[in-house]
């Protein structure tokens, strides 16, 4: 979801929250968000509060992909310098330090993007999409 149309559509979850409601906001710059809607989607199919064919959870789903796209877009041009330096052993103690930090948010995007499927009806569900039914 971005800014303008959330602001844009009067039936957006940001419109029909109340005046005196608490918010917090996922900025798609930060490569911590798509893990942390990852768990608020498992958080919510596990409380009962949705199931996973639901739109709110797929439209979840989709910005994880979209926004963990646009940011390894960001990150893995510095990530594979900075690998191809280790390699050739010219890399400083704060690049070595860049480098575990680009890899630790890489790999949780990644993880976030496709997470590890270990439930009966979560792989069901994966094989519906996937046949198309």
């Amino acid at each position: 979801m971005k800014k303008c149309n959330e602001l844009a559509n009067p039936t957006s979850c940001l419109n029909r929250a109340a005046d005196t409601e608490w918010l917090f906001v996922l900025l798609g710059r930060d490569w911590t968000s798509p893990s942390t809607v990852r768990h608020w989607i498992e958080q919510r199919i596990q409380g009962g509060k949705n199931k996973r064919e639901d739109k709110q959870i797929t439209e979840a789903e989709q910005w994880i992909m979209t926004v963990g796209e646009d940011i390894l877009r960001v990150l893995n041009p510095r990530r594979i310098t900075l690998a191809e330096r280790c390699v050739a052993g010219n890399q400083s103690v704060a690049e070595t330090e860049e480098f575990q930090q680009l890899q630790y948010a890489v790999y949780s995007i990644l993880s976030a993007m496709y997470p590890r499927i270990n439930q009966v009806d979560q792989l069901a569900a994966v094989e519906k999409r996937l046949n198309g039914r």
